[in-house]
Order: C-alpha cells, then structure tokens, then sequence
C-alpha cells in the first residue's frame, strides 16, 4: 500500500490530434501575459508615520507646557515651552512653534521662535525659519535656512543654567 495515493483515474490528452483554429486561438488567449499594470512605489512615509514617534499633528495647537519623554514630531502650533527628554525632537515642515525649547537633539524644518537648548546637537534644515538663540555643542544650519539670533556653544550659558 501506498501512501497518499490517490484513486483518480489519469487523464491523458490524445497525442495525434491536429489542432483546429479554435483550439490554436484558445491557446493564443492562454498563453499571452496580462498586461502588465503600472503600480508606483509607496512612497516614502511621511514624518509623521515614523515608528515609535509621537506626532503633534497639523490641525493640533497646545499651548502651555509641552514634556515629552519620548522622540516627538511637531507639525502643528505650540505656543509656552517644550522639555524634551527623549533622543529626538522635530519640529516639522508646517510645525509653527512660539516657545523655548530644551531638548537633546533637536531638528527644525518649520518655524521656531524662542530660544533653544540642545544638550547634544541643533540641526537647522534649509525650510527652517528661527528666530531665537541657540545654545548647543554642536549646530548645524543648513543652506537657504533663515536664522535670526545668537549662537552660545557653552551650554553653562544657557538660561536652564
């Protein structure tokens, strides 16, 4: 006895039979490869889709004392003051932010006005506009990046000091 042997008769196809012009047709249709549809890449997800990241969105605005403990994306208005523990803040394209910051790293691509701590770096992208001082170890403004204000690199000088 075998096993998984079945008791289905088998089916074979009669070897001399000429194809008739249905048959050739039929095989045509079945042969050919479907149209091959465009699809375009996902794209890139936005900021505010990064994984384990909290997200302040566009229509939000708060207004007080923002603490995070947690890397955090602003895309919508904060009015007061931010303290931020965690890796990273940004501060998004649409973010519009009237407060002082202290954060760890902080990356800003919108609007910031206030002064900023970064304990470990400030980076200042191209769509950034700040208007505020800075008082970080280390900076970075990139090109085309409107900046108004001081830059202290002795964080002994900071206002939380």
């Amino acid at each position: 006895m075998k096993l998984f042997e079945r008791d289905e008769p088998e089916i074979k196809a009669p070897v001399n039979q000429v194809p008739t012009n249905d048959t050739r047709e039929d095989d045509a249709k079945m042969n050919t490869k479907p149209e091959a549809t465009k699809v375009d890449p996902p794209a890139p997800a936005p900021s505010s889709a990064r994984d384990g990241v909290s997200v302040i969105g566009k229509t939000l605005f708060v207004k007080g004392e923002l603490e995070a403990a947690e890397d955090m994306l602003i895309e919508g208005r904060v009015e007061g003051s931010i303290k931020h523990t965690a890796r990273e803040l940004t501060i998004g394209v649409s973010g519009v932010v009237n407060a002082d910051i202290d954060a760890k790293n902080l990356v800003i691509e919108g609007t910031v006005e206030g002064n900023i701590v970064g304990a470990e770096s400030v980076v200042i992208r191209d769509s950034a506009d700040v208007r505020g001082n800075v008082y970080t170890g280390r900076i970075s403004i990139a090109d085309g990046a409107q900046f108004s204000g001081t830059v202290d690199m002795d964080l002994s000088k900071s206002p939380k000091h």
